[in-house]
This record gives structure tokens, C-alpha cells and sequence, in this order.
């Protein structure tokens, strides 16, 4: 099975970094082959989601009184912009563990857009008793465990743009973690600047913020709070409330260098389309890095292939008990 789609993978620029994906990802279904025809796999519909550390709703009220100083914007030289997303779908449920697909993309522009897709991989996540509560920690570790090697490699071989990210630029002290702080100092040192997106955030619920919007495009430096209401997180780049252009709320975007972050914003509204304040390269990425069914089909007709597992249907307890009772959407509501 094709495990990467995409292409100079293998220019000797890459080659470290080939190992590190090749080392995960070969690791990914081991054990799985061992389990060959003897145990069934529970195919499962749902997609999960997931979400990145986000301010909680303390913090968001601290914000509503907050004497803001907005700093204004304006467009400076266009640079190229590459940016980076990534999703995970549970695929299947074994004994040993779900079996779980991953893929992202990244989308550069500069004259013209390109897109390439890296992806899709399965891997088998084995559930440790000892380390992990519940099936949707592990799946999320291992989600943020690829996104970072994807946002590393990408950091390593381009020069001089602006990176987006999806998500933020906040850790805690973990393999994830470190492997964000190496990708913002490799990015730095090829001249980069980064900013990070979040597509969610509590700091929507602070109505001050809504109130009385200023003219955009303006951000609004809130790191010293940030930092003040969090411990045992880091704040790696500068926490912002960005408005780019006329929509009814703020977005959280941090960015690194700290000491860039306003000429990475100013430099990106003449890089990048924004629609609804929101770069349309990093929403690009995020639909080319998403599951279509083609994809699923095909990764669970591999693990049939491969495996040859004995398919066994996913049993819910939810619609054991309520389906006598629940309304179907076909059934007229009235």
C-alpha cells in the first residue's frame, strides 16, 4: 500500500526526517499481524474530533474588563505563505487497540497555489492501562504526535515565508510539545514567521470583545494575561486577538517571533486572502487534509486485504435502549 503522497520526499534534505515518519508510521500496524484472522474488527462510522488547548472560561471573563490596546495594521511587502493542517478518523476497533487513519496537507502560495497531501497512513494504537484514561486520549496523542512531525518537516524545507498552523503555539512539557519548540527555532532560523490559527476559542464568550469591535485589520496582545492565568503551559509565541477584516468577532492567533508577530500579521494581509478574518491557504489545508470516503473505503478495504480480519458489527447501547423511542430525521416533526 502507497503510505506517503508526496513528492521530493526523498531529497537528501529530507532524509532525516523521512526516517523519523518512516520509523513512526512502520511501528503503526505492528502487532496487528499477529492478531491476522483470529480476532474481529469493529468498524466504526464516527470521525472523532478534536480540540487544542484553548483558554479556559476564567480567563475569557478576566478578558471582558480588560483596558485593550489595539494595535493597528497595515499591509507591508507580500511574502509567500505555506500552510499546514492535519486530521485523524478512527477507522476500526480491534482488542489490541483502535485502528485509526492519518493524513495532512500543505498548501504554498506564492504565484501559483500547490497543494500535497501526505497521507493517508493507518496505525494501530495500542491501549496502555498504565498510561492513558480512555481511548480518546490515546487517539489524541497520537493525532498531535504526527501533526507535529508534518509541522516539523515542513519548518525544515521552506524559506522566508509565513507558516501557518492550525491550532495554537501553547504546550505542556510533553514529546508534542518539544517537538513544537524544535519546529518554531528551525522555522526562525530559515527566516520564517509563524502564526497559528485557532478555528475555536472560549474568548468568544467575552462580550466586551463583541461589544465594541475596533476597525480592523488590528490585533490585540493579551500574552501577559495568558501567562498569568496559566501554569504548567507554555506560551511559545505571542497570544493575540486578531480581527483581519469586518467579522462579528475576534481570532485567537499566536505568533513567533514574539518580536515579529506584528510584521507577520502586517505582512500577511498582502499575502493571503482572508475571509472572515481566517487566511483562505490554512482553510485550504484544512480541506485537503480531511477524510472523504474514498479514503476511508480504501484504507479499510487495505486492513480486509492485509489482515484479513474477521468483521464483526459495532454494537451501541444507545440505540439498543432508545431507538423505540427516538424520532427519525425522515419522520415529520410536527
Amino acid at each position: 500500500m502507497e503510505l506517503i503522497m508526496m513528492r521530493n520526499l526523498t531529497t537528501a534534505q529530507n532524509t532525516v526526517l523521512e526516517q523519523i515518519f518512516m520509523d513512526y508510521l512502520e511501528a503503526g500496524l505492528e502487532g496487528l499481524s499477529g492478531a491476522s484472522g483470529q480476532w474481529p474488527i469493529l468498524f466504526d462510522e464516527n470521525i472523532e474530533p478534536f480540540s487544542e488547548i484553548d483558554f479556559g472560561l476564567e480567563l475569557a471573563a478576566m478578558l471582558e474588563g480588560l483596558d485593550r490596546r489595539t494595535i493597528p495594521l497595515r499591509g507591508e511587502d507580500p511574502a509567500p505563505v505555506a500552510a499546514v493542517d492535519a486530521s485523524v478518523v478512527k477507522l476500526a476497533e480491534t482488542p489490541l487497540g483502535p485502528v485509526i487513519g492519518l493524513k495532512a496537507a500543505v498548501v504554498e502560495r506564492s504565484d501559483s497555489v500547490r497543494i500535497s497531501i501526505i497521507g493517508p497512513f493507518l496505525k494501530l494504537v495500542r491501549l496502555n492501562a498504565s498510561r492513558v484514561s480512555n481511548v480518546f486520549t490515546a487517539v489524541k496523542d497520537e493525532f498531535r504526535l504526527f501533526e507535529r512531525l508534518v509541522q516539523l518537516w515542513v519548518s525544515k524545507n521552506v524559506q522566508d515565508r509565513i507558516v501557518l498552523l492550525d491550532g495554537t503555539l501553547t504546550v505542556s512539557a510533553d514529546r508534542c510539545g518539544h517537538l513544537l519548540a524544535e519546529t518554531l527555532e528551525e522555522a526562525c532560523r530559515r527566516g520564517n514567521m509563524v502564526i497559528a490559527f485557532a478555528k475555536e476559542s472560549n474568548l468568544l464568550r467575552g462580550a466586551s470583545l463583541l461589544q465594541t469591535p475596533p476597525d480592523p485589520p488590528c490585533i490585540v496582545e493579551i500574552t501577559d494575561i495568558v501567562r498569568k492565568a496559566w501554569t504548567g503551559l507554555r506560551c511559545l509565541g505571542a497570544v493575540y486577538l486578531a480581527i483581519l477584516s469586518h467579522n462579528i468577532y475576534p481570532v485567537r492567533a499566536e505568533a513567533y517571533p514574539v518580536e515579529k508577530g506584528v510584521a507577520g500579521f502586517s505582512r500577511l494581509l498582502t499575502s493571503d486572502v482572508l475571509r472572515h478574518g481566517y487566511p483562505e491557504t490554512l482553510a485550504l489545508a484544512h480541506l485537503y487534509s480531511g477524510f472523504n470516503w474514498l479514503d476511508i473505503v480504501a484504507a479499510r478495504r487495505a486492513l480486509l486485504t492485509d489482515y484479513q480480519p474477521r468483521i464483526a458489527e459495532m454494537l451501541s447501547p444507545r440505540e439498543s435502549f432508545l431507538a423505540p423511542f427516538e424520532r427519525g430525521h425522515h419522520e415529520d416533526s410536527s
